[in-house]
Parts: structure tokens; C-alpha cells; sequence
């Protein structure tokens, strides 16, 4: 079995150990976004009404670009 896919045993402990290298975080005084590299933490006040404006939106297409490909 390809151990990439063995989601018992050692492999299924590491990911639910895993640390989220990103989070956004939600609490009654507002929202957090947590961004971690390392041991570092950095945290960032979020305004509200950007969360609800990003998440309402409609996406119609995501680019991306490769040095190889011009865009």
C-alpha cells in the first residue's frame, strides 16, 4: 500500500497533529487571521465586513501565472 494513502496509524497522527499554517479566527470582539512559519506566530485583526464581502463573492475564473506562459 502506498504509504500516501494509509490514513491509519502513524500517517492519520501526524496530519491531526499538524499545526494550520493559516487560520482565520472567529470570536464575539471581532476576527483573527493566525499565520504561522515555523515556531513564529503572526496575528492580524480581519474587518468583519471583508470576510462576509470576500465570502459572498462569486468566482468566475482564477489565473495563474508561470514564468514559462506569459499571462
Amino acid at each position: 500500500m502506498n504509504p500516501a494513502y494509509d490514513w491509519h496509524g502513524r500517517v492519520l497522527q501526524t496530519a491531526l497533529n499538524e499545526k494550520p499554517s493559516l487560520s482565520l479566527d472567529f470570536y464575539s470582539y471581532g476576527v483573527m487571521l493566525r499565520k504561522r512559519e515555523g515556531d513564529m506566530l503572526t496575528e492580524y485583526a480581519v474587518d468583519p465586513a471583508q470576510v462576509a464581502v470576500a465570502l459572498a463573492s462569486k468566482v468566475t475564473s482564477i489565473q495563474v501565472c508561470c514564468p514559462a506562459i506569459p499571462c
